[in-house]
């Protein structure tokens, strides 16, 4: 289920991998933590901020993204 609100879209888990594939792709940027939408918004070369979780290495485990900040 995708939701706008003030511009910005809000994304539910009923999507499938195509759709939210292609909603990143046409996404001006993303926020959110190291999770596999992180690595597919690198796929899709969606510029990001990707919050870790301190439990692993950044600099092995971050997404290979060069539009893509990781705190």
């Amino acid at each position: 289920m995708i939701k706008e609100k003030n511009q910005k879209i809000l994304v539910q888990c009923d999507l499938d991998f195509a759709t939210l594939f292609n909603l990143l792709k046409k996404s001006d940027s993303l926020i959110c933590g190291d999770t596999f939408i992180a690595h597919l918004a690198a796929c899709s070369k969606t510029p990001s901020i990707i919050i870790g979780h301190g439990m692993t290495n950044p600099a092995h485990w971050k997404p290979l993204n060069p539009n893509s900040i990781y705190l």
